[in-house]
């Protein structure tokens, strides 16, 4: 079946003008690159594979989704590196050890066009993973897990200026009370204190290399957050303990007062 979705899709690449046009002018000839790979969407099987000029360039004009049981067939035109060429950039970043990769699959990361790979040692045994962006195949992120890739991609992505972080417009806000639930959890490596005050279900994250006095802090106590609201818990930007200012406010602080005293100075010139 996949061989059969794959031949009539390569057919209509090159026959769609005539079978003239495609021996002579070659006008808008197209036909599928090497490989393929499969995507589950829906219940459904479909394969995908890159689409390319019949004049062997090293680039993709789109890529084709088909469904293996019902034949339905759809094109993405997404100019880029073939998938050959990014298999090539992946290898490229491992090419001391030796890795073989597979057969990318295309995924959507943040709404850029992005290759996942897995890496090979000489046992078929996956080692490492690879993104490639797309349209710009010099991007190529490596990890030991599919997060740490995926971490180390979306950097790239913003260090290369293809994406601008995005800018937090959550509203700060305090609040006041005793500590009524605390308890200690291990974050990527970072110690973090989750704190619940009388009067809120929220569940407050205070990261102790941001707020070392945090580690002082016990039930019953009496305490002053600022928080950004999230999803799971809320993110502590400032964090007061029985009248003690966390050091990392009191540095806020201190950039406040001078910005104020700078303006200040400025309007009076």
């Amino acid at each position: 079946m996949r061989s059969l979705t794959i031949s009539r899709f390569h057919y209509h690449g090159i026959l769609k003008h005539g079978y003239f046009n495609s021996i002579l002018g070659q006008k808008d000839c197209l036909q599928t690159t090497n490989g393929y790979n499969y995507i589950a969407l829906n219940d459904d099987v479909w394969v995908y594979t890159g689409v390319t000029s019949v004049s062997g360039d090293q680039s993709n004009v789109g890529f084709v989704l088909m469904n293996q049981r019902t034949m339905e067939t759809k094109f993405y035109r997404i100019e880029g590196a073939i998938e050959d060429s990014a298999m090539s950039s992946a290898e490229g970043q491992v090419q001391n050890l030796g890795y073989r990769a597979t057969f990318p699959l295309l995924l959507n990361i943040t709404d850029e066009p992005t290759y996942f790979i897995a890496l090979k040692d000489d046992a078929g045994l996956v080692k490492k993973y690879a993104m490639v962006n797309v349209q710009k195949y010099q991007i190529v992120a490596i990890g030991d897990s599919v997060s740490q890739c995926e971490e180390n991609y979306l950097e790239l992505l913003l260090s290369s200026g293809v994406k601008e972080e995005e800018k937090d417009t959550r509203e700060i806000r305090e609040i006041s009370g005793k500590i009524t639930k605390i308890a200690q959890a291990v974050i990527d490596g970072t110690s973090h204190y989750y704190i619940m005050v009388e009067g809120s279900e929220e569940i407050f994250d205070i990261s102790v290399v941001d707020f070392i006095d945090v580690v002082r802090c016990e039930t019953g106590q009496e305490i002053t957050m600022e928080y950004k609201e999230d999803e799971r818990a809320n993110l502590v930007m400032s964090l007061e303990t029985g009248g003690r200012k966390s050091q990392r406010q009191k540095e806020t602080d201190t950039q406040t007062e001078e910005t104020e005293q700078n303006t200040e100075e400025m309007e009076e010139e």
